[in-house]
Formats: structure tokens, sequence, C-alpha cells
């Protein structure tokens, strides 16, 4: 760990965060932050306090700084999103 903070929480790589959020007609294009060659996996739910998340990507291996996916959902409505690096 190079950028080690005593008494503060510490990192091992950049922040997973969203860049860009968008509607588009082919459906919901999500960016995020990444780390090069990791693998990532978009999930959501219907509503914020539904129990379980549901997978809606297969693994996303980031080819570069940001990754992205573009959802089509079947059904309109609203929708909840995570990304999660997979292990």
């Amino acid at each position: 760990m190079v950028n080690w903070t005593p008494r503060a929480p510490n990192a091992l790589g950049p922040i997973l965060a969203f860049t860009g959020i968008s509607l588009d007609p082919n459906g919901v294009r999500l960016v995020w932050s990444a780390i090069p060659g990791r693998s990532y996996r978009v999930d959501s739910k219907p509503v914020v306090d539904a129990p379980e998340w549901t997978p809606v990507s297969a693994p996303i291996v980031a080819g570069g700084p940001l990754a992205e996916f573009t959802d089509t959902p079947v059904t309109p409505g609203q929708r909840f999103y995570r990304v999660t690096l997979l292990r």
C-alpha cells in the first residue's frame, strides 16, 4: 500500500463511482470509474428497499479507467442500479 493514512480510512485503488448515467433510445447507459483488467457486474432492483439485487449484465472487463454498460429493460419503470467489482 503506497497511499496509507494513519488513523484514517485507507484505499488500495481508485474509488468506484458512476461518472455518467444517461437515457437514450437504446436504454439506460451507465459509465463508472474502473480498474483496467478487472471485472464488474451491474445489478438492479425495482425499489430501493427490495431485499435482493438482480444481475442484469454478464461480467464486464474494464479495458481502461472507465467501464460502461447499457441496460435495455423489457418493462418500463424505475430501476435502481449498483456496480460490483468481481473477485
